[in-house]
């Protein structure tokens, strides 16, 4: 008798333990069925998908799409450019675009109609943006001083030759930053390779940490900038450049530049932190680094290297602005009614969401990423819900 009496009750305590899990569950899928019907899906990339991605800059971009069938990219209205086939797909501003296949670059116009290819097995090659691609030698990783060439994917012509130096980066307005040592792994400076097997590998045998990272900018035509003079470049975009000079160490050493020259030395304390957190832990091989702005009435805007929403704003002078002086069209969002808000999980994990004018909660904070669509009514989402562009629908 009491053994089935032990038996009833640690039945009612499961039966209970159950109903509260289904409760929870049910709480749950009540709350995605209310966010999920706040939003029409422009493209729904299915369950295939893992995660989309921004690429290129504000005047014009793409949405890159990683697959479980490959990488592929998709336009601002989710219209299918490169569907999800290849080991990479690139664009990094410009009237041209690049993918990879297992043993070829091919060069696409803007409508990802091929342009040309050639082979990348043979030689290493990197894509740099626009038409231009990197070419190094024969063994790009062994021997870091063979140089490279940067090459018109078009014309297939050698444009520019560098044998002295380690590596270029092609920034967002057109212009080049030149490399000129081989530091360790995390530098913009980093040798970024698309190897046989789908990886972009930095492994080089004659890295040096203890080597300060230098080098050049030089234009468009590859003519050098501010007379060739060397410097640390730590992060940059919409034709900004944040920036050390060459050999400084100290922490409070930044300069902001634009292509005629040096807007101002960095003194606000925030600002300072804020770029530090670029210097150790930006890398422009992978475009996270591009968190510099010009916005409207000649501000600048620094945002940070974990969350875009998070920015400080400087005239170009370098005195800082409160966000009370700024209009919220400037600030935050692009849609005057809406605000994006921010949550901090376990772990300094961000989720974002999103409150109109009076503070309602129109998507919870749930959203790896959430980011406006310039030009646009669209926002690209990354979450558990799904990945993709959606359209607010709000009554």
């Amino acid at each position: 008798m009491r053994e089935l009496k032990s038996i009833v009750i640690a039945l009612c305590i499961l039966s209970a333990y159950m109903c509260w899990h289904l409760i929870s569950d049910y709480d749950e899928i009540d709350d995605y069925n209310q966010v999920t019907n706040n939003y029409s899906w422009v493209s729904h990339l299915g369950s295939d998908a893992i995660g989309v991605s921004l690429k290129g800059n504000r005047d014009r971009y793409y949405i890159g799409v990683n697959s479980n069938k490959g990488l592929g990219l998709i336009d601002k209205n989710g219209n299918e450019i490169l569907p999800c086939k290849f080991f990479a797909t690139e664009y990094n501003g410009g009237d041209y675009l690049a993918a990879a296949t297992a043993d070829k670059w091919i060069l696409m116009d803007l409508d990802g109609k091929e342009v040309s290819s050639f082979n990348r097995i043979s030689y290493s090659y990197a894509y740099a943006g626009d038409k231009y691609f990197l070419k190094y030698g024969d063994d790009a990783f062994e021997d870091s001083s063979e140089g490279f060439v940067i090459i018109d994917a078009v014309s297939g012509e050698v444009v520019k030759e560098y044998n002295d130096y380690y590596n270029a980066v092609r920034l967002d307005d057109g212009n080049w930053y030149i490399s000129k040592t081989v530091v360790s792994e995390g530098s913009i400076a980093t040798r970024m390779v698309l190897t046989q097997m789908n990886w972009y590998s930095a492994n080089y045998s004659e890295e040096d940490e203890s080597v300060t990272p230098k080098g050049f900018f030089v234009d468009e035509n590859f003519e050098p900038l501010y007379k060739g003079k060397e410097y640390q470049l730590i992060c940059q975009g919409d034709g900004l450049y944040v920036v050390k000079e060459a050999g400084v160490i100290a922490e409070d050493s930044y300069i902001v530049l634009n292509e005629d020259g040096e807007l101002f030395e960095v003194k606000d304390e925030k600002l300072i932190k804020c770029i530090s957190k670029y210097e150790r832990d930006g890398d422009l091989a992978y475009n996270n680094t591009i968190t510099v702005s010009k916005g409207k009435d000649c501000n600048i805007g620094f945002a940070s290297i974990n969350n875009i929403y998070d920015v400080l704003y400087y005239s170009e002078d370098g005195e800082f602005i409160d966000r009370n002086r700024i209009s919220e069209k400037n600030y935050f969002i692009e849609n005057l009614e809406w605000v994006v808000f921010v949550e901090k999980e376990e772990y300094g994990m961000v989720k974002y969401g999103i409150k109109g004018g009076n503070n309602n909660v129109i998507l919870p904070a749930i959203y790896d990423d959430l980011i406006f669509l310039p030009e646009t009514e669209n926002i690209m989402i990354n979450s558990d819900t799904g990945c993709g562009i959606i359209r607010l629908e709000v009554n």
